[in-house]
Formats: C-alpha cells, structure tokens, sequence
C-alpha cells in the first residue's frame, strides 16, 4: 500500500541519440541531480508538483464503484480536515497559506476530498496545498465541480476511472501577438502562479473498451454546460506538455481512432488526426459512455 507524503524526487534525463534515459552517473552529476519537481504517492492517487509554479504538474486519480460506494456509507466528511502546507517541500519552494490570504481565490482540489473519503487522513491528505491551485470561486464552486461529480458517476458505469487533473497557462491573443499574462499569489521571490485554466481528462474502462474525454475550463464564470468544454486530447497535450495516458494509447492507431471518436464530439473542432483513421471497437469517446444530457448544465432551483 502507497503511503501517503511518500515522495520521490523527479530524476532528470538525458537525451542520447533520439532516445531519453536516466543517466545518474553522467560526470555533470557529480553534485546532483536539479530537482524541479516532486512526486507524492497516495493511496489512490498520485500529484505530481511543480516547484516553479507552485501549483501540481499534474493529478492522476483511480475511482472505482465499489471504492466509492463503500466510503460512502461512512464518509468521515471535510468539518475537521485543515489546509496545510506540503512540509515535505523546501518552504522556500512551496504553496504557502499566506498566499491565498486576503488573494480573492479558493484552494481549488486537483484531486476532491470526495473522491477520498476512506478515513479522516484520507480526507485530510487531500488537503495539502501540493494538491491545489488557485481557482476562481465562480469555477470552483460551479463548473468545476459538477465536473469531479460527473467523474464519479462515471465510475458506476465503469469497471476502473482513471482521472488526470491540472493546471494551465494559456496565453492571450493582443494586437501584437499572443502574450502570457497571469496573476501570481505572495511575494517574490515566493509566489505561487495563477492558472488561467484548467483540465481534466477521464480515461474509463468497461468491458475491455477504453473511453477517453477531454475537458478545459477557464479559471473565471464559465458555461456550466461541460460538453461546451471538450477538446480533443491531443490539443490539450500541446498545451500542457504532458501525455496523460502513454499506456493506454501506444500507437499511432490507437490516438488516430480516438482523433476519429472526438471529431463527434468536440465543438470546438478536431485534431490534427481526425481524418487519418477511422473509430476502432476499442477506443471510444467518453461521451459515448454517458447517459443523454449528462454533460448539460443543471437547471436552476426554483426560489
């Protein structure tokens, strides 16, 4: 069993020919590896935090029926769980509370504690701030989570959920060129950056059947539609860097067949791969696994 704050620090790699591989003994070594990054295993899930920004690389989670169902029988609930800090980063290096006081912005979960609710530490170690970035109150407390909810219900229509959560910095398009621009939190050189959105990417697995869907949110008041917010998923991994799922899809074939699924679904248009294959049994959209209207805003509460 993974113990939580179990840490690991993020080896560098060196590039030999067109292949990556650690190489420790490497001469420039001598001192060290830099150290940018840092892992924490828990669990049931993995964060992956940024020591630049501040805020997760990246959050993957795994959500299964019986896991939730069984924790939600006796969820020991948020009323005594605390923010901390993730003391087993430099605090020179770290997400500091005082950042987020007085700032405007909530302590937005990668990772829900509801998704965590086997015993008050699993709750509480969803509370350390390595698993949180500053997220728009308007996004956090709407859009944002209805979209760990619909996680969830994904997982009682799946045998294994798989959720990758992270932050983004997009920039913005002005009359000369497209510039970043985005808040920080604290005082430098201590600062924690502003995301200016964020995503989620949900691999589900039923029946030997992979569904993959692709979400991102702006950090502010947005459209509580979620199927508004899909992007295909090769989009999402220009922007952010990283390949949520290697594994799962290996191969050409395989991203190209989900390219074909997303074309359906996504409205702000395709990948580049749409039109190179055609869908395969085996990969599918995630939409393709919901119920009708799943995705689509809730109605308004009569006063």
């Amino acid at each position: 069993m993974w113990r939580a704050r179990h840490v690991a620090s993020c080896a560098a790699a060196a590039w030999v020919g067109s292949h990556a591989s650690a190489t420790p003994g490497h001469p420039a070594l001598k001192h060290g590896t830099p150290v940018s990054h840092r892992t924490r295993y828990d669990e049931n899930y993995v964060v992956h935090f940024d020591q630049r920004t501040r805020d997760p690389l990246w959050v993957v989670e795994r959500l299964t029926k019986q896991r939730l169902d069984a924790e939600a029988e006796h969820p020991p609930g948020r009323r005594d769980a605390r923010y901390l800090e993730a003391a087993d980063v430099p605090a020179r290096l770290r997400s500091r509370l005082a950042h987020y006081k007085h700032s405007g912005y909530d302590r937005g979960h990668l990772a829900p504690a509801a998704d965590h609710r086997g015993s008050k530490n699993a709750v509480q170690s969803t509370f350390y701030l390595d698993n949180m970035a500053p997220q728009d109150s308007l996004l956090n407390r709407g859009p944002w989570l209805k979209l760990e909810e619909l996680c969830r219900s994904v997982a009682q229509h799946a045998d294994e959920v798989y959720v990758v959560s992270g932050p983004l910095f997009l920039p913005e398009r002005e009359k000369d060129g497209l510039r970043m621009r985005h808040r920080v939190l604290g005082s430098p050189p201590s600062v924690t950056w502003v995301p200016s959105h964020f995503f989620k990417v949900v691999l589900a697995e039923r029946g030997g059947i992979l569904y993959v869907g692709c979400f991102v949110l702006p950090n502010g008041k947005c459209d509580a539609n979620l199927s508004k917010w899909l992007v295909p998923l090769e989009n999402l991994e220009a922007a952010a860097g990283i390949i949520p799922f290697p594994n799962a899809l290996a191969d050409d074939a395989a991203r190209d067949a989900l390219a074909a699924a997303e074309a359906r679904w996504c409205p702000r248009g395709s990948g580049i791969n749409a039109g190179r294959a055609r869908e395969q049994v085996g990969i599918r959209h995630l939409c393709d696994l919901l119920p009708s209207g799943a995705l689509a805003a809730r109605k308004a509460l009569p006063p």
